[in-house]
Parts: C-alpha cells; structure tokens; sequence
C-alpha cells in the first residue's frame, strides 16, 4: 500500500513491525517517526521513545545523505520490530556501503569529528549495532525493559 506521504507499509498479523521502503529525501524522516511513536504508543513503550527516534533519524539522516548521497531517486528502507527484551531496527541504503570494518579497528571518532557522530549516538542508545558486509544496512537493538541499553 502506498499513502500520500510515499511510504509503502506493511504490518505483521500481531501488529508489532513496521516495514517501510521511503524516498531518499529528509523530509521523509519525520512521517517515518510519527508510525515510530505511534506503534510505541500502542505497545505501552513510551520509556523508549526517545532512544529508537533518535536512532531511527539519525541512521535514515546518514542513509540518505551519505549512504545514497543524496540522490532523490534512490529509495531507503526501514523495519523495526517489537520483541519481548528488545526492539530491532533495521535501515538499508541503496549506496555503496562504508567501511565499518576500519570503525572496528580504530574506534569512534573524536567527540569533536564532524564525521561519525551518528556511530557514537548508537553506541550509547543501542545495545548492539550491527552491520551487513557491505556497509549498507545497519541493525541496532534497543532494550524494551529498564535493564540498560
């Protein structure tokens, strides 16, 4: 189903994922963090808003701007989906990807680089990040319950 806004949507039977395929523009972000909050609401997880927004918007901003580097006609797409510990979400650009790998090597950047500040927000928001060999698609997991990241 595609709505107005161009995002196409899909649900699972238990209404508990979000799968979403939306154009490569930053002004899609933000209907991306309205279901986000919407689908948090109706599983009562309103303590994790804040850091699966946070998350989602910064790996779609870094998606969409250096994954796709900004190309319009590129697509990006998002899933997230609610377990019973944790939440998982899922972001895929159509670029080339990034060397992760070298990140691993060598750590975050300095807290004063202009390049990586998205990897530092995930490593303090997320219990674990993930990337696929590429570097195109990245999985974070958020804690559900109050025990931490």
């Amino acid at each position: 189903m595609t709505t107005s806004t161009e995002h196409s949507k899909a649900f699972s039977d238990h209404d508990s994922e979000l799968c979403l395929t939306i154009p490569s523009r930053l002004a899609a972000i933000e209907p991306v963090c309205e279901q986000i909050r919407g689908l948090l609401g109706r599983w009562h997880l309103e303590d994790v808003e804040f850091a699966v927004e946070i998350l989602a918007r910064e790996c779609l901003n870094n998606a969409i701007l250096h994954g796709n580097r900004g190309l319009a006609n590129a697509q990006v797409r998002f899933g997230m989906r609610i377990g019973k510990k944790r939440i998982c979400l899922r972001i895929t650009d159509q670029g080339p990807g990034f060397n992760w790998q070298r990140m691993v090597r060598h750590g975050l950047p300095a807290d004063t680089s202009v390049d990586g500040r998205g990897l530092m927000v995930a490593s303090i928001y997320a219990r674990r990040i993930a990337f696929n060999r590429r570097g195109n698609q990245v999985t974070l997991w958020i804690n559900t319950a109050k025990e931490g990241r």
